[in-house]
């Protein structure tokens, strides 16, 4: 059986990923605010990392990217 990229699923021409991306996060703080917890900064951020791209993030590509971006990040 052939293997297949996971990511060709997503990839439309027409699909416009930065208003699905946007519309994953307006909806992550709505969650977040009805649970009574905050979306800090971080948080949305690593939600970016990991929704934006086609293709799985471990922790430590995250913490990676973090630290390129901010200092001290752990």
């Amino acid at each position: 059986m052939p293997k297949t990229d996971p990511a060709a699923a997503f990839m439309d021409a027409g699909h416009d990923h930065s208003h699905c991306l946007e519309a994953a996060l307006d909806r992550a703080a709505a969650l977040c605010g009805e649970r009574g917890v905050r979306l800090t900064l971080l948080r949305r951020r690593v939600l970016e990392l990991i929704w934006s791209g086609h293709k799985p993030l471990g922790a430590y590509e995250i913490l990676d990217i973090l630290r390129t971006e901010r200092q001290g990040s752990a």
